[in-house]
């Protein structure tokens, strides 16, 4: 379930609190100030200092009226981003009768001692809540400002490229609009998909692409899917262990684009439409090595198989270098075919199988310990290294006699 603003309730009014007590600080100084000199006026020289808000006192800010409240903020001067800050806990807390029954009614229905269970009636209350609040800030300041401060404006151009401020401001609300959307269709869901449920979410998905491309113009829409579509986000996951350079990236990006573009969001397709983008997918090999070469081709191979992809998080999180990873996977490799050459003879005793699976273990433990450090052995063992605790069980379990009969069973 989201209940962001259950959660957030708490900071927000402190945070708006102390702006409180910092207004009515501000307020009794320039009330006792000459306003000639901005000095204490005469007859104020032995007053006491402004006593800080007693607790009562955001609750008096609380009670006036929206309206009166924002007119009283902008008459002493507080910037727009204050106003604005103040005015959203205000509003929110003449919403608290509600949010405090909706909190009593979601730990009603979620008790610590019972599995979690999705629903839907109370998320869409959530939802229907928290746009009401927003609604009622906007028409009382209007939509939020577009003059992003230089940390927002760097963030947002690094998630969704070096855009104008004014479309990412319009882009973030499109954004949280379709989010409300499609959560209200997965509330009701379960997260089992039904078919009308994969429609709903398709057809979701296509009119925000439709507002995405009627928000920008060509150029900028390529740069936003370069920075944040599905195929750049699976893209991101995918060549974690590759790191690819930008030109590499675009390179990809444009060849799983086309086919993300023709079948959609994996996530709302039907099991046959999933194997025909994997197909596809897998149509693009050739491609891709024309793309990146021979020897980087080979690179990105192993770079999205999934055991090396194991091992690389496992080196990444010791902090080891890049190049541990492939020396492990080389390993791995090389012993696993000799181990494989080993079962298949038939020419060996089982004595002295068991002794070259003894050779075989201690010399895969004495390369990987090389690479990964005790530690780091010990962790790949209990991780994408499985593969050694059956050559270890190979090594060491008296081999049987291969006439022997075989046991009972039980």
């Amino acid at each position: 379930m989201r209940f962001r603003s259950l959660v957030l309730t708490g900071s927000l009014l402190a945070n708006a609190a102390l702006a409180a007590v910092l207004a009515v600080r501000i307020s009794h100084a320039a009330a006792s100030a000459s306003p000639a000199t901005g000095r204490p006026a005469a007859g104020a020289a032995s007053a006491s200092p402004a006593p800080l808000a007693d607790p009562a006192t955001w609750s008096r800010l609380a009670a006036t009226e929206p309206a009166d409240f924002v007119a009283r903020l902008r008459a002493a001067g507080f910037p727009p981003a204050v106003v604005r800050a103040l005015t959203r806990a205000q509003v929110h807390e003449r919403l608290r009768a509600r949010y405090q029954a909706l909190a009593e009614a979601v730990a009603a229905n979620q008790p610590y001692w019972r599995p979690f269970t999705n629903n839907p009636k109370l998320n869409a209350l959530s939802r229907a809540l928290d746009r009401e609040e927003a609604a009622t800030v906007q028409q009382l300041l209007g939509p939020e400002p577009v003059d992003l401060a230089a940390d927002q404006l760097a963030f947002l151009q690094h998630r969704y490229g070096n855009l104008p401020p004014a479309k990412l401001a319009q882009l973030q609300k499109l954004l949280a609009d379709y989010d409300d959307l499609m959560g209200e269709v997965h509330d009701t869901t379960n997260e089992i998909l039904l078919p009308e449920d994969r429609a709903k979410l398709a057809l979701l998905q296509k009119e925000r692409d439709a507002d995405d491309a009627r928000l920008f113009t060509p150029d900028e829409l390529a740069e936003y899917e370069l920075h944040h579509s599905s195929t750049a986000n699976r893209l991101l996951q995918q060549l974690s262990a590759f790191d690819p350079t930008e030109d590499e990236f675009r390179a990809l990006f444009a060849l799983n684009r086309a086919v993300d573009t023709e079948y959609g969001n994996p996530g709302v397709l039907n099991p046959e439409q999933r194997r025909a983008r994997a197909a596809a997918l897998k149509q693009l090999a050739p491609q891709i090595e024309a793309a990146l070469g021979p020897e980087r081709y080979a690179d990105y191979q192993q770079a999205i198989d999934p055991n090396y992809q194991q091992v690389f998080q496992l080196v990444t999180g010791l902090e080891l270098p890049r190049t541990a990873a492939k020396q492990v996977v080389a390993v791995q490799k090389d012993i696993q075919q000799r181990t494989n050459a080993l079962t298949a003879d038939a020419t060996l005793t089982p004595e002295q199988r068991q002794a070259q699976f003894a050779a075989l273990n201690q010399e895969a433990t004495a390369k990987l310990m090389a690479s990964l450090g005790a530690a780091g052995l010990d962790a790949y063992k209990n991780g994408p290294g499985y593969w050694l605790q059956t050559l270890q069980q190979s090594a060491t379990t008296p081999a049987a006699p291969s006439n022997s009969p075989a046991p009972p069973s039980r």
